[in-house]
């Protein structure tokens, strides 16, 4: 009888591993159609995956962040990845934008970023190989190219905002047209730039009217808000907002509690030194966000695609 029992608890068990495990991958297919085996990303430089070659040539540098979410999400979907955002500038403040027509920029913008992938995927099947049908398309913009628009008059930041967005999904239009299945694409929300250490450091003195941050925060919010109303009307697949602001807002509160020992101080110098404990500083430099931060950012991303 005893033998029985235990046999019984354990099919009971094991009955409830396996509608618990159908449940985790039900929900996960609910976000993004099937699990996916490739991940293919468009962004700026926060979402940039360098080479080996490309890390052994900065490294002693540190114009690299030294580990983006972008990678720690590829390792922990264990998935292949195929990254088209450029690195951060070796020269210069602001990285990559949606559109250079825009704002006129040298960085790689989507519409170069798009034409790599064409050209990518266009020289793969000219090799025999078979498109990846079981493929999330990620995108992450708005941290440069809100830091450059609230420069401007108010208005003229919102057609910014207005041209830039309608910009990124004609651009995902071109993707669709290059793809047999709907796609399946993430997209972070923006984050308030002025609550990164570059804003204090870099644009707060000279804002004497604080003009330029009630723009930067209602181009936030405008940004935000003009990215969902395109994400609902669009046909040419699923679009999922992750809601990256309020990640970024509720990591700075949490401070010590969040094992950070500073989260308004970069851990990269002016001097280009680093600080001793790079896991304990919330940020890289002044724009980008730190090693952990970045990790974990991707394991919130992984907590809503599943």
């Amino acid at each position: 009888m005893k033998a029985h029992a235990r046999f019984s608890v354990l099919v009971f068990l094991l009955l409830i591993f396996c509608l618990c495990w159908t449940s985790l991958r039900i929900s996960y297919r609910k976000a993004i159609g099937l699990l996916p085996r490739r991940i293919v990303i468009f962004g700026d430089e926060s979402s940039a995956i360098p080479s080996p070659g490309e890390l052994q040539r900065r490294e002693n540098k540190h114009t690299i962040i030294p580990s983006t979410w972008t990678s720690n999400l590829c390792h922990s979907l264990h998935v292949s990845c195929d990254s088209f955002a450029p690195l951060k500038p070796s020269q210069g403040f602001v990285g990559a934008v949606v559109d250079n027509i825009v704002f006129n920029t040298t960085s790689p913008d989507l519409r170069d970023q798009v034409d790599q992938w064409i050209e990518f995927e266009t020289s793969a099947r000219k090799k025999g190989f078979g498109p990846e049908r079981s493929s999330l398309f990620v995108l992450f913009f708005g941290t440069n190219d809100v830091w450059e628009f609230s420069s401007l008059d108010r208005q003229s930041g919102i057609s910014a905002v207005e041209a830039s967005l309608d910009s990124m999904f004609d651009q995902l239009g071109r993707v669709a047209r290059h793809w047999a299945d709907p796609l399946q694409v993430l997209v972070p929300t923006a984050i308030d730039v002025t609550l990164l250490p570059a804003w204090e450091k870099y644009r707060f003195g000279n804002d004497t009217s604080g003009q330029e941050l009630r723009n930067a925060v209602f181009l936030r919010k405008k940004w935000n808000e003009e990215l969902e109303k395109r994400a609902e009307r669009w046909k040419g697949g699923t679009v999922m907002l992750w809601d990256a602001g309020q990640w970024f807002v509720d990591t700075l509160r949490s401070g010590k509690k969040g094992g950070w020992h500073n989260v308004r101080s970069a851990c990269l110098k002016e001097n280009g030194e680093k600080c001793d404990h790079p896991e304990k500083y919330l940020m890289w430099d002044n724009l980008h966000l730190g090693a952990r931060a970045h990790k974990i950012m991707a394991k919130e991303v992984v907590g809503y695609l599943m």
